[in-house]
C-alpha cells in the first residue's frame, strides 16, 4: 500500500514527464492487481473456513501452509478455542 501511495503522490505532483507518469501508472496497476488478488484469496479462505461452522477442512491454496498450520494442529486449536 505504501508504494501505491508513493506513486499516487508522484503522479499528482505534476513533476513527472509523460513517459515517467505512464511508467508509474503501469507499476501502480500491477501492484493494485497483486493486492486485489491477495484480498480475493484471503476472502475465499475465510469463506471456506466459516462455511463449515468454524471447523477447518482441506483448503486448496496457501492458507494453512503459510500460517504454519496443518489440518491436524489447526483442528486441535479450534477445538480448544
Amino acid at each position: 500500500m505504501g508504494e501505491l501511495e508513493k506513486i499516487a503522490d508522484e503522479l499528482s505532483s505534476g513533476e513527472l514527464s509523460l513517459d515517467e507518469a505512464i511508467g508509474r501508472y503501469e507499476n501502480a496497476m500491477k501492484l493494485y492487481k497483486f493486492c486485489q488478488k491477495k484480498l480475493e484469496d484471503a476472502s475465499k479462505t475465510i469463506e471456506m473456513l466459516t462455511e463449515d461452522q468454524g471447523r477447518l477442512k482441506n483448503i486448496p491454496g496457501e492458507g494453512l501452509e503459510e500460517s504454519g498450520l496443518n489440518e491436524n494442529n489447526a483442528t486441535e486449536a479450534n477445538d480448544r478455542g
